[in-house]
């Protein structure tokens, strides 16, 4: 992608760019996550999810459109239309997070 980009004459400083794939990018926000569900601020339960039989995937619900599974590119695309099966996901939690949160704050690392 970083040559098409030069390709089409956008000047960067890739110096400064990142890849969202990369362990020393993610970690910090796995480690968040695990520390906000320790104090007890994101918890599991069921929820309607966009699952796709034939890409074995769950769809956002922004890359759901008309009923189908879509994405930026062709060979992404889905040929089936994905369903909404229940799932298990985390959600943040909404009540009385203020407080917690505000204490976390200064343990985040």
């Amino acid at each position: 992608m970083r040559t098409q980009l030069k390709s089409m004459g956008l000047s960067l400083d890739w110096s400064r760019e990142i890849a969202t794939c990369d362990p020393e990018y993610y970690q910090h926000q796995q480690r968040m996550f695990l520390d906000f569900l320790a104090a007890g601020l994101v918890e599991r339960k069921q929820s309607r999810v966009n699952w796709d039989r034939s890409t074995r995937r769950c769809w956002p619900n922004e890359q759901v459109i008309d009923g189908r599974g879509w994405a930026r590119a062709p060979w992404w695309s889905s040929a089936s239309s994905p369903n909404g099966s229940s799932g298990s996901q985390h959600f943040r939690r909404t009540c009385d997070r203020a407080r917690p949160a505000r204490a976390l704050a200064g343990k985040v690392r």
